[in-house]
Order: C-alpha cells, then sequence, then structure tokens
C-alpha cells in the first residue's frame, strides 16, 4: 500500500476517541432496541411490537460493530507504519491480553455471566461453555474476536499489505465462510466472527494507508447511498426469507465506510463544543467501561417495563438506565480505586 497523506491521517487520528464514543453510543442504541428484531433477542419478546424500532435496531446492526473494527484497524496501521507497536510478539499479545482479555474475565465473571444465569435460568454446563469457550458471551464477544483479528494482522501484516484487490478479495471469502460456518458450527472462541470482521479491520487499515477516498462524496449522499443499500437488502430478505451473504457484506461494508466518513466529519464539528461539556468527557474517556456495562442494565429495563409502558418508552427508558447506571457503576469503581489508592499512600 502506498502512504495517503500524512496531515490527513493525523488529523484523522485526533477525532477518533469521539468516534469510539459516538460508535459506542450507537451499540447502546441497537441494544436497547433490539428486543424488537425479527427473531428476537432476550428471554422474552416485545408485548408491543414496533415496525420503526425493528427497523432502526435492524439498520443499527448494519455498521456499528463493523465500523468499531475499521476505527481499530485505522489505529493499528497507523501503528504499525509510525513504529508504536511492541517489536516482540509476546510482548504484543501481552499488551492485547491486558486491554481486552482481561476485561473480558473479569466482566465475564463478576458481572454478563452471573446476570446471563439470572435471566436465562440455562445450566452452569451451558454457563461455562457460553462464557469461558466464549461462544456467547453477551456483548463480551467482541473483545476475544477483536483481540484475536489483532493477532491474526499483527502477524500476517506484510502479506496483506502486498496487494490491496486480492487481499479485499480473500478476507471477502473470509466473510463467506465464517457467514455459513457460523449456522452448522459453534462458534468457539469467536473463530466465525474473526472470519467475518477481518475484512472490516483491513478496510480500517486501506483508510489510513489511502487516505479518505470517499471524501468527495457529501455525508448526505452517503447517507442516501447507505439507505438505499440497506432498503434493498431489506426487501429482499423479507420477501425470500433468506439471508443473503453477499448482499449483507456489501451492506455491512457500505455502512460501515459511511459510518466512518460521517462520524470523522462529526467529531471535527462537534469537539470543540464537546470538550467543554463534563458529561461528554466523561462519557468518551470510559465508553469502553459502559460498553461492558450496559447491556444488562437494559435486561432488568425490560424485565421491569416491558408491557407496562409504550414501546417507544421503553426504548427510552433502556438507553437512559443503561448509560445511568453504566456511569454510576463506573463512578464508584473509581472512587474506590481512588480511595484505596489514597490509603496505600498513607501508609
Amino acid at each position: 500500500m502506498a502512504a495517503g497523506n500524512t496531515n490527513e491521517r493525523t488529523d484523522v487520528l485526533a477525532y477518533l476517541n469521539l468516534v469510539k464514543a459516538l460508535l459506542m453510543l450507537s451499540v447502546v442504541l441497537y441494544h436497547c432496541m433490539a428486543l424488537w428484531l425479527r427473531g428476537g433477542w432476550f428471554n422474552q419478546p416485545p408485548k408491543e411490537e414496533s415496525l420503526l424500532l425493528q427497523v432502526a435496531a435492524e439498520w443499527l446492526k448494519t455498521f456499528h460493530t463493523w465500523c468499531f473494527t475499521l476505527v481499530a484497524g485505522y489505529i493499528f496501521c497507523f501503528q504499525k507504519y509510525e513504529n508504536k507497536l511492541p517489536d516482540d510478539f509476546g510482548s504484543f499479545i501481552c499488551k492485547k491480553a491486558k486491554r481486552l482479555l482481561l476485561p473480558y474475565a473479569i466482566a465475564s465473571a463478576f458481572w454478563a455471566a452471573p446476570i446471563y444465569k439470572y435471566f436465562y435460568k440455562c445450566s452452569w454446563r451451558d454457563l461455562c461453555r457460553n462464557f469461558m469457550l466464549a461462544i456467547k458471551p453477551s456483548q463480551l464477544w467482541f473483545l476475544i474476536m477483536l483481540f484475536l483479528v489483532f493477532l491474526l494482522f499483527y502477524l500476517g501484516y506484510s502479506i496483506f499489505s502486498k496487494s490491496i484487490t486480492i487481499s479485499i478479495l480473500f478476507f471477502s471469502i473470509l466473510f463467506y465462510v465464517g457467514t455459513v460456518a457460523s449456522g452448522v458450527i459453534s462458534n468457539y472462541f469467536q473463530i466465525w466472527m474473526v472470519l467475518r470482521y477481518a475484512l472490516f479491520f483491513y478496510l480500517g487499515m486501506c483508510f489510513y494507508r489511502k487516505g479518505f477516498f470517499l471524501n468527495k462524496l457529501s455525508s448526505l449522499s452517503l447517507l442516501l447511498i447507505d439507505i438505499i443499500c440497506f432498503g434493498i437488502y431489506q426487501v429482499i430478505t423479507i420477501h425470500f426469507n433468506k439471508d443473503f451473504v453477499l448482499l449483507e457484506l456489501i451492506v455491512d461494508v457500505v455502512g460501515a465506510m459511511t459510518a466512518f466518513v460521517i462520524f470523522i466529519r462529526l467529531s471535527k464539528r462537534l469537539s470543540p463544543k464537546l470538550e467543554r461539556k463534563r458529561l461528554c468527557n466523561y462519557v468518551i474517556k470510559n465508553n469502553f467501561y459502559i460498553y461492558l456495562l450496559h447491556q444488562q442494565i437494559i435486561f432488568f429495563v425490560i424485565t421491569f417495563l416491558n408491557g407496562k409502558v409504550p414501546a417507544y418508552i421503553l426504548a427510552l427508558c433502556n438507553f437512559v438506565f443503561s448509560l445511568a447506571g453504566s456511569m454510576g457503576i463506573i463512578w464508584l469503581l473509581q472512587k474506590i480505586r481512588r480511595s484505596r489508592r489514597d490509603g496505600c499512600k498513607e501508609k
């Protein structure tokens, strides 16, 4: 790959923290409306149906985690290109394990797994399979997938950098294999998700090395293209009552790249204003921890309010309480940590 404009790449990096926060909020918003997805999401169906919430959730599903992976690829390529990654493989593994696997283990043991057990009434065997083998570890699946994708690209960076066309074709085939296999074989350690998401990590690398190759299109044009692709995909899949892997790939790629470009542009406009907002800075700084905690709070809100309030109010309550609850837990844990640190210093 040839390097793109250095100033443009550096300019984008300055806004990626806000981009990641916006993507995290889109994931939270998706989970707040996921109850209305076709095929279900939680341990109960919605008492009140809502086509709008269903479509909105389906649309968010086409870009939120895909774009997050694209951003990770962008940052990885910057670190690789600027020699900011550990030189040896062991150090790299340790760094990523501390960042991704340690939070996975802690959040699983003390938060996600116990609450999953409470709501789904699964056996201890199934609980261990879901979390220890990372088959269905709630929202924490993303951490395992991303860890393995990082390892894949650290080892294969020189190979994948030789030809963009061949690499994109290769990762598109992996997407197909991962999608088909996930419906047949259990997703141990999120291996099928690794195959599906590798393409988006690579697209992030392409954005860094080649620059913003969608800059000629306005945000409105990109959004219209994305919505049209999403609409066509929805009509075809509903009409034939079947998922088409190639169409899904196109929609997800368009969605991820569109979200990346638009969120970068939004971040450039919003950053000066948001920097003066204490709450916004708190969300940006702690977006990773909010992601770890939010979904289980939504489980409780749905259990208490499903059927007792209108669908739109329930979705709004999911969003408000999951964010407020997550930030409250984070604040409490940080306060306890500071108190212990201060106590150690006094001794």
